[in-house]
């Protein structure tokens, strides 16, 4: 048969892979060509339209960063996230926590960065603390947000201040989740409920939380010995530091190596001496 000019058709494509994230190496768009024959010229071609693809609905890009890593010690963790989609008018956004972790002073106080160029929480956003009886069969605790206008896609920057564990974590212990929801009268729903989230759920690891050493401190220092080793606090020179340290347990060789971390604008060297 024949197409008419200005008559509406309409086609479905079934079994439709979506892609893991929003595409960045090309425009997110579909392009219809009528009358392609796959020559380059498009001498052939009959029309040409394009329409925008809705953004992948996932949350991307989420990471966690600690004021401390010291058991049973206040930390204020930031956490930084994508919404692929936008959450609807009462639908909620939560962050859960591993198994130990509780709220500061059993509120959810967060602070949201206003210089930030994050996406801003609504004026009406309610948080409150929740003991997650679903994630962990331990139980663990979740943040959840909620508004009246809902959550805009776009990235995010929030920190909450909690308590560490009363126990050491691992690495592997410290299993963070990001998940929206729509509007439900049940927000404690399993990671594996798709149905009800509105953007496929992102989970993610953070720092292991660890045994307060009894002793790490600078080692204190005459002049003379501050010349000797080459100790100078002055703004932009090189400094030596001379670090004191024991530890409550014995430390297996596998697990002798160690880090160090400055506070921001301190800068080492490529090499440890």
């Amino acid at each position: 048969g024949r197409f008419s000019a200005g008559q509406s058709y309409g086609f479905m494509l079934t079994q439709v892979e979506v892609p893991q994230f929003t595409p960045t190496a090309s425009s997110n768009s579909f392009f219809f060509e009528f009358g392609y024959n796959d020559d380059a010229s498009g001498d052939h071609m009959v029309s040409a339209g394009s329409v925008p693809a809705l953004p992948v609905a996932v949350v991307y890009g989420s990471s966690v960063s600690y004021s401390s890593s010291q058991v049973s010690s206040l930390n204020l963790m930031r956490f930084r996230f994508g919404l692929g989609s936008d959450v609807p008018r009462n639908g909620y956004l939560q962050v859960i926590f591993p198994t130990g972790f509780t709220f500061n002073n059993g509120q959810c106080s967060y602070e949201h960065d206003p210089e930030s160029t994050s996406v801003a929480l609504p004026g009406d956003t309610r948080c409150r603390a929740h003991v997650d009886e679903f994630v962990r069969a331990d139980g663990g605790v979740r943040a959840v947000f909620s508004s009246a206008v809902g959550f805009a896609a776009g990235l995010y920057d929030i920190t909450f201040a909690m308590e560490n564990p009363m126990e050491p974590l691992r690495a592997d212990q410290v299993l963070f989740m990001i998940m929206t929801m729509y509007p439900s009268e049940d927000i404690e729903i399993e990671a594996d409920k798709v149905e009800e989230q509105v953007d496929r759920n992102e989970a993610f690891f953070g720092r292991p939380i660890n045994s307060l050493m009894p002793r790490f401190l600078f080692m204190p220092l005459t002049d003379p010995e501050r010349r000797a080793v080459g100790r100078n606090d002055r703004p932009h020179s090189s400094s030596s530091l001379v670090f004191i340290f024991q530890l409550a347990t014995i430390a297996p060789p596998q697990m002798s190596r160690m880090r160090i971390e400055a506070p921001v604008g301190f800068m080492f060297n490529d090499y440890c001496n």
